[in-house]
């Protein structure tokens, strides 16, 4: 609900450009029609015909624009080729499984060579094993074209695995753009700072003490010491700020530990396998903590200080 179908509808031509210029490559676009943009849509929906076969699918566009047969041919079974989709050219789309449709949908786009792929959550029907392979496919497929792929996904892990650069969107407002390393290690703001990563940051509001700023007293009452540039903070007066803290970066030791600069007890712990997550209450504060621990070590138990 935020804007990125109706982006990727007005950069297609299903939607009119109210305000703002649209370019793609060197010419201006808000004026062309849908057909004259050079862009290749494929939608959550698959939306293939199902009285027709894959390979009538995935050349129908090229023949309704005139194309010659012998050519359409060509086209389709060099795709076929690399989609993994040669053998299934005269089955129909009822005979085919989520993901094969889906990769059916992808390769009618791929043989009109457009200068843009439109992808509208294309992976949201599957489940979560086929999603692995089919963002594999996927990223394997981009590197091959070299052509621009604008894709739209609320799962970040899609988004931080297929993109070169990531355009964070907010109730229609653009929040941040960089790359998913950039968003990650620096968000710009609080939204990108909680959205991106599983489990999400730690957000902690503090309050920075001392004129040159290199010091931050928590509000549950305990300071901690940072190295932060006198320049990063206006230090005038006191200032509530809130401190970002990914679970990984989290150490987490016995009770007593030295050099702990926060205490409080194991509320959950879930267990993924290679890592597991923990969720400690502390004094003072009024959200959990989210730590990510691996499990090559020993775990706390539930209700563990």
């Amino acid at each position: 609900g935020c804007g990125k179908t109706t982006l990727l509808r007005m950069i297609a031509g299903l939607e009119a450009i109210s305000e703002g210029d649209l370019h793609i490559g060197n010419k201006r676009a808000n004026d062309l029609d849908a057909a004259r943009r050079g862009v290749a849509m494929v939608f959550q929906s698959y939306a293939l015909y199902p009285h027709l076969t894959v390979a009538e699918n995935m050349g129908f566009s090229l023949l309704f624009n005139g194309t010659p047969k012998a050519e359409i041919a060509t086209k389709v079974n060099r795709v076929a080729e690399t989609l993994q989709l040669a053998h299934l050219l005269d089955r129909k789309p009822a005979e085919l499984s989520g993901g094969q449709r889906q990769r059916v949908a992808i390769g009618r786009a791929i043989v009109r060579e457009p200068d843009v792929f439109l992808f509208d959550e294309p992976l949201s029907n599957l489940d979560a094993a086929l999603r692995g392979q089919m963002r594999t496919e996927l990223a394997r497929l981009h590197q091959k074209l070299g052509t621009t792929m604008i894709y739209v996904t609320h799962d970040q892990v899609e988004a931080m695995t297929l993109g070169d650069r990531i355009v964070v969107f907010n109730k229609g407002h653009i929040e941040q753009v960089g790359s998913p390393l950039e968003l990650y290690q620096r968000p710009a703001t609080e939204f990108v700072a909680t959205f991106l990563g599983m489990p999400k940051m730690n957000l902690l509001t503090c309050k920075l003490a001392g004129a040159e700023g290199q010091h931050w007293q928590l509000t549950a009452g305990r300071g901690i010491a940072l190295a932060v540039p006198e320049s990063s903070f206006d230090c005038t007066g006191q200032h509530s700020i809130k401190l970002g803290i990914r679970p990984e970066h989290l150490l987490v030791g016995a009770e007593g530990a030295s050099g702990a600069h926060l205490q409080g007890r194991v509320s959950l712990v879930e267990n993924l396998g290679d890592s597991a997550i923990l969720h400690i209450k502390c004094e003072g504060l009024e959200r959990l903590l989210l730590t990510k621990v691996n499990t090559d070590r020993r775990v706390p138990a539930c209700d563990e200080a």
